[in-house]
């Protein structure tokens, strides 16, 4: 059975495909992160730590003493990788990640209400 599919264009022009399912994970996705923030906000505060993810900085942002570094790797690199991780021709590997990087930021601005592009969101950027 065909998952049913709707379209959606951001100010940006970007054009996405959604399906049903995919947005169903969204959804779950940020009611887990509800669930969860305060738990994580309290583990950090309380044992310190390091939180991995694209939107850890909105989560910790005016945490006192966070310190906040982003960590852009090399596309090339990063579709080597995804190659060998999954098995997957190169041209598939391309073409999810030019999604990846498309849709990625769209979720964090749409779903956490935050731009993860702003460089002064950062204490340091590492690209390569």
């Amino acid at each position: 059975m065909l998952s049913p599919q709707f379209e959606d264009t951001g100010a940006d022009g970007i054009r996405l495909k959604f399906t049903i399912p995919t947005v169903v994970l969204a959804v779950a996705a940020l009611a887990l992160y509800w669930v969860y923030f305060a738990e994580v906000v309290g583990l950090v505060k309380g044992f310190g730590g390091v939180v991995l993810g694209r939107d850890a900085t909105a989560i910790l942002g005016s945490m006192r003493g966070a310190v906040h570094i982003r960590i852009i790797g090399d596309t090339e690199d990063r579709i080597e990788r995804a190659m060998r991780d999954h098995s997957l021709p190169r041209e598939v590997t391309e073409q999810r990640q030019v999604r990846e990087d498309r849709m990625r930021p769209r979720m964090s601005r749409r779903l956490m209400h935050w731009e993860p592009t702003d460089e002064g969101r950062y204490h340091l950027i590492r690209v390569g």
